[in-house]
């Protein structure tokens, strides 16, 4: 699909690697024909994941992160300040803006040249923004981060947002603006799988069976959960591995000294961030995949267009182990891809992984299904039509 058009679209994205959802719909933008600036916040030295293509160019805005509240406050008050100029200059047509940070500076820029802009809320941003507070001081932040948000809202063209329960987020925003899509956070599958591994990982994840996860290593998906659940499943089959495909966030130290002692410090894999292709390729290596969220923050509120995890597991063509409350879990027990559990009973989830691990035609099976869905449903060409419906209403095609 390639188009003619002589439109320029800005991105704002207030982060230095792009959400894969972000990438997929910065290539749609390219395969649409247009010009395609990338302005993100280069915070450390790390590496971008950043599309490099034709039509594409990266404007990265060099503020070093810091720690502390009015630290980072004011360090993104430069960044609003560096984003309000670069969109100047610029000149676009329309404004793809993926973070409410960055929604101000747009709108600002905006009026200088009749840009129109496009918001991506693709999180439960109220509810993310507020999870350190407690109480009536939770709900009194998340309300007015809500009335502030909408306030935005009314002053942007288009809002794509993510699948949530009983639709709320797509009704809420529906409200303030009158193009609203839901687009769901579904692979592109068109990244090549990476064809050699890293030696060490490719050697640890060929040792036995392996247990894996994807995602940011937090106490509320369940990481610690993981590793008493490791433990048991070792009595039962000795060889067994656990392969975390991700990032720390919270208490490293529990984490490590939670390892040492349950004695499996050996038996645990942990890779770090991966680019796409290359944790596609790991997770494939492995047997059986966890998803073992607890019934906290956003979880209760994500459906089943939501879930990337579950997406990248059924891309892989795992069998998925995964929550039974909410619609989490909706995608893994419509398609049949899996088994849902009780996330907070630790011999439910044990007797799914062993059923799992010794019944490998069954477990094949809910591999299969899983592929099978990603491949004819669940993939980001059936999300293109929604994009293209928004790009019309903006007068962009």
């Amino acid at each position: 699909m390639n188009f003619q058009n002589d439109k320029k679209i800005c991105i704002v994205f207030p982060y230095q690697r792009l959400q894969e959802r972000v990438v997929n719909i910065v290539h749609t933008f390219v395969d649409f024909g247009f010009d395609v600036d990338i302005i993100y916040w280069q915070r450390n030295a790390y590496g971008d994941r950043m599309p490099v293509e034709n039509h594409v160019r990266l404007i990265p805005i060099n503020i070093k992160s810091e720690y502390g509240r009015m630290r980072s406050l004011v360090k993104l008050l430069f960044f609003l300040i560096a984003v309000f100029m670069k969109i100047r200059a610029i000149k676009p047509d329309y404004i793809y803006c993926a973070h409410p940070h960055g929604l101000l500076a747009c709108i600002g820029a905006s009026r200088f040249h009749k840009s129109k802009i496009i918001y991506d809320a693709f999180e439960f941003y109220s509810y993310d923004f507020t999870i350190w507070y407690f109480g009536r001081l939770k709900k009194l932040t998340r309300f007015l981060f809500e009335k502030i948000e909408d306030i935005l809202v009314r002053r942007v063209h288009a809002v794509f947002t993510v699948d949530s329960v009983e639709n709320f987020l797509i009704q809420r925003y529906a409200r303030h603006c009158k193009s609203v899509e839901v687009l769901y956070n579904v692979p592109s599958l068109t990244s090549t799988p990476a064809e050699t591994l890293p030696k060490s990982l490719e050697e640890k994840l060929s040792r036995g069976p392996v247990i894996s996860y994807a995602g940011g290593i937090y106490e509320n998906k369940g990481a610690i959960k993981m590793l008493h659940l490791l433990r048991d499943i070792k009595l039962i089959v000795p060889k067994v591995s656990l392969f975390l495909a991700g990032e720390f966030h919270g208490d490293k130290i529990k984490f490590q000294d939670t390892l040492t002692e349950l004695g499996i410090t050996d038996d645990v894999i942990i890779s770090g961030w991966l680019n796409y292709p290359v944790m596609i390729s790991c997770l494939k290596k492995t047997d059986v995949s966890l998803s073992l969220n607890q019934e906290l923050g956003t979880f209760g509120l994500v459906s089943r267009g939501n879930g990337r995890k579950f997406f990248s597991y059924m891309e892989a063509g795992l069998p998925i182990v995964a929550p039974n409350f909410g619609e989490i879990g909706l995608i893994v027990k419509e398609v049949n891809c899996g088994l849902l559990v009780n996330t907070n009973d630790r011999e439910e989830i044990l007797n799914a992984v062993i059923f799992l691990l010794q019944n490998k035609k069954k477990a094949r099976l809910f591999g299969s299904n899983g592929l099978n869905a990603i491949k004819s449903q669940y993939n980001w060409k059936h999300e293109i039509p929604k994009i293209q419906r928004t790009l019309k209403y903006l007068n962009l095609l």
